[in-house]
């Protein structure tokens, strides 16, 4: 035998080590209902600290949010209030 006829024989038996396996994919039968799972799974309540953390992260990503959408509106030419009233405070640049 040949070295090709070889090395084809050894890649077709790795081929079918390695994907008939998938190619039947998993059982009908060991699937449950969502239901089931519902029913299986204890319900589990956060705790205050938990609850505390998800608020304050909630809180600091709609700060982000409203200061994204203020930016947009503004546009990109638009300086902020607070720079304006600095330069206004300031008086105009020297020349």
């Amino acid at each position: 035998m040949c070295p090709r006829e070889s090395q084809d024989q050894s890649i077709k038996a790795r081929k079918h080590e390695l994907f008939e396996d998938e190619k039947q994919g998993p059982q009908r039968g060991s699937l449950k209902a969502f239901s089931e799972y519902l029913e299986e799974t204890p319900a589990a309540p956060l705790s205050g600290s938990d609850k505390a953390v998800l608020g304050a992260v909630g809180t600091l990503v709609l700060f982000l949010f409203l200061a994204a959408i203020s930016a947009m509106i503004q546009g990109p030419g638009t300086p902020w209030p607070s720079a304006i009233s600095r330069t206004a405070s300031l008086g105009s640049p020297p020349r």
